[in-house]
């Protein structure tokens, strides 16, 4: 009895993953733009259709993680800056310094990585 509620809720969570599915399109709570309210499901291109689903906030965290990047560097330098004569502070700013150029690196060369590794994994048929 203690665990009814439990199962209840995960019964109809399952019959409503069911339902959704197999529709042919995904409600969406708020739409993307003022004539996209849900989004196609191919059935055989489903990573096609998970792409569509999150690709628009896609920009949103590139743009995140460079700024994240861009301040870890900031971060660095100041560490430098005010390390005065501390050894042990200047050399952890200039790690922080690779890492956050490293960083930066891989978002700048993140599309040619996702590309080559694409080309290593999956073939066409």
């Amino acid at each position: 009895m203690r665990y009814l509620k439990h199962i209840f809720l995960l019964t109809a969570l399952l019959i409503w993953g069911v339902e959704q599915a197999f529709a042919a399109c995904i409600q969406l709570l708020e739409p993307f733009s003022s004539t996209a309210r849900c989004i196609q499901i191919k059935p055989n291109q489903l990573f096609g259709t998970w792409l569509e689903y999150w690709g628009p906030a896609v920009t949103w965290a590139f743009n995140l993680g460079m700024a994240l990047t861009t301040l870890w560097v900031l971060f660095g330098g100041i560490k430098i800056m005010t390390a005065g004569a501390s050894g042990e502070q200047r050399s952890a700013g200039i790690t922080h310094m690779k890492q956050g150029m490293l960083g930066l690196l891989v978002f700048v060369f993140a599309g040619s990585i996702l590309v080559f590794l694409n080309s290593m994994f999956f073939t066409g048929s």
